[in-house]
């Protein structure tokens, strides 16, 4: 059963499909000050009951994953280790030919959910609507927790630690 947690006093940006890092201090994970840049005021954020998808989960949020690009002065290069681009939150999710056969089934998962929620037209599969569907897509919660749950198991099925 996923967990939830309750965020606050966040500063939303839910138009932006790359970068999710915003300047808002917001509150405490596990004792841990951390940014986050949607609009989670007064909602409780979906977990996985995996720690280490959790874990993987809240640091794309943050945009303080183990993904080059967020590793500030730590590599020499953001490329990333498949040669198609810079190894950030975006590539991850929509990129990387490393994950292009998990990548497809998380895709149709959200087209699927999208196309159920009587949205017109086709989904446009930003960062924000994949992370943080909550803010600015006209979707009920319900719709919204089954993005956020597809999102889990890419992550669990990428079998990568970020």
């Amino acid at each position: 059963m996923p967990r939830t947690l309750t965020l606050t006093n966040p500063n939303p940006n839910p138009n932006n499909n790359r970068n999710l890092c915003g300047t808002t201090a917001v509150p405490e994970i596990a004792c841990l000050a951390i940014k986050y840049s949607y609009d989670y005021v007064g909602r409780k954020l979906l977990l996985p009951d995996d720690g280490c998808c959790a874990i993987s989960y809240v640091r794309l949020l943050l945009e303080d994953s183990m993904l080059k690009a967020h590793q500030h002065g730590l590599h020499v290069t953001h490329e990333c280790e498949c040669g198609q681009g810079i190894e950030d939150t975006y590539h991850f999710l929509h990129e990387c030919t490393s994950y292009v056969d998990i990548r497809q089934a998380f895709f149709d998962e959200v087209k699927n959910v999208w196309k159920d929620s009587s949205n017109e037209g086709r989904p446009t599969l930003s960062v924000p609507l994949l992370l943080a569907p909550y803010s600015g897509f006209q979707l009920t919660t319900p719709r919204c927790h089954q993005i956020v749950l597809a999102t889990f198991e890419y992550i669990k099925n990428s079998s990568c630690r970020l």
